[in-house]
């Protein structure tokens, strides 16, 4: 296997079970039997089971020989320079404290003062000053934001960012968004979005996300939710997926069949897990699909070779059900009946970076989408 390399950004350190390795160009985090690790090392992968094999290469620890990944690296800081340079986040810690005490949370020891009105009134200063060359967000974040004692300093920065159109996004458990409800309303044309995190069903949920006296907290959390909708306040969910719950939320790959076609699906955690655009809120989801485009078909460019086809659905079931292959494909198909838009999406072969990237990008209704030399219907 002379045509692949051990990428140049993985980090690795031994534990008792094996050796924890860490991709810190992609973000994968894996542990390795101490026998796999040393033949991932000195590159005999001919030697590595194919199960293995496949997590390494899915996961960007063995890379393809051709692949530049100082050229890719210097790629993904220009793409992250010229967005930041778009839109400032700026955020307001105001102190480690929560309300939680969830399982993996990488916070517990920290201690510090709170933001003092002094500080904060510093930081609308900064912001002020920000505003006079660029467009700026601020984001609540912690510990936990909406706690009683910090209610005072969020009116504060609410009040300040309607005076200057400022939108505000707020990081938070949703735990006491009710006894917030009044003051999110009252700015609500401010607000962003509220980023809420479920992690799976209130079994699951339960298991990683409790209160200091090991109380659940799915219920309340989800009232909340349907609160926060029914007063219109854009929430976004995400999901912290482990070891623990993962079978539980993402599917296996498989084939389904519908109307005399077989469509094949990826396993999610290729698709989702590689992506930042997959949401699941609070009465909405969008649903992907990635599919290998067969000879002569292609969106716009003849050299296409995959495409993925997304489609959004609203509904107030989506907050308990599991997300399955079969009901993510008749997700699009129903969308495809209710003739409503998808965008598509076709990628082509990067020959700089050896990777397939985003190319062609087309909205509209399935039945309007031509593809192909022949230009037929898609």
């Amino acid at each position: 296997m002379t045509e692949f390399k051990e990428t140049m950004y993985v980090h690795s350190f031994q534990v008792k079970q094996g050796y924890v390795v860490f991709n810190t160009l992609y973000g994968y985090l894996d542990l390795l039997s101490n026998d796999l690790y040393n033949k991932f090392k000195k590159g005999k992968y001919q030697e590595i089971d194919k199960n293995s094999l496949d997590i390494l290469l899915d996961h960007r620890f063995i890379i393809n020989n051709k692949l530049n990944e100082e050229s890719l690296f210097n790629s993904y800081i220009s793409l992250y320079e010229h967005n930041r340079n778009k839109e400032k986040n700026i955020y307001i810690l105001f102190s480690y404290e929560c309300n939680f005490n969830c399982t993996y949370c990488f916070e517990h020891d920290m201690k510090g003062k709170e933001t003092s009105n002094n500080n904060l009134n510093k930081i609308f200063r900064y912001v002020e000053k920000q505003l006079e060359n660029n467009k700026v967000r601020l984001v609540l974040y912690g510990g936990e934001p909406l706690l009683l004692q910090n209610y005072n300093k969020i009116e504060k920065v609410l009040s300040f960012a309607q005076k200057n159109n400022i939108k505000v996004k707020i990081i938070t458990n949703g735990y006491l968004l009710d006894v917030f409800s009044k003051l999110l309303l009252k700015y609500k044309r401010n607000i962003d979005y509220l980023l809420i995190t479920l992690d799976g069903d209130k079994d699951q949920h339960d298991l990683t996300r409790k209160k200091k006296n090991k109380e659940g907290t799915y219920k309340k959390i989800v009232e909340n939710i349907l609160m926060a909708d029914k007063l219109k306040i854009k929430t976004k969910i995400r999901v912290n997926v482990g070891m623990e719950n993962q079978k539980y939320i993402i599917a296996e790959g498989g084939l389904i069949e519908e109307n005399g076609k077989v469509y094949q699906m990826l396993p999610w955690e290729k698709i989702i897990l590689k992506t930042s655009s997959f949401m699941r809120g609070d009465y909405f989801k969008t649903c992907f699909c990635l599919v290998k485009l067969k000879e002569g078909h292609y969106l716009e460019k003849p050299n296409e070779e995959y495409a993925t086809i997304a489609a959004t659905r609203y509904g107030q079931d989506f907050i308990n059900k599991k997300l399955t292959i079969t009901g993510i494909l008749n997700d699009l198909i129903l969308t495809k009946k209710q003739s409503k838009d998808f965008i598509f999406s076709g990628f082509l072969l990067d020959d700089k970076t050896g990777m397939y990237v985003p190319d062609t990008l087309i909205t509209g209704k399935a039945e309007n989408i031509k593809v192909g030399k022949d230009n037929e219907k898609l």
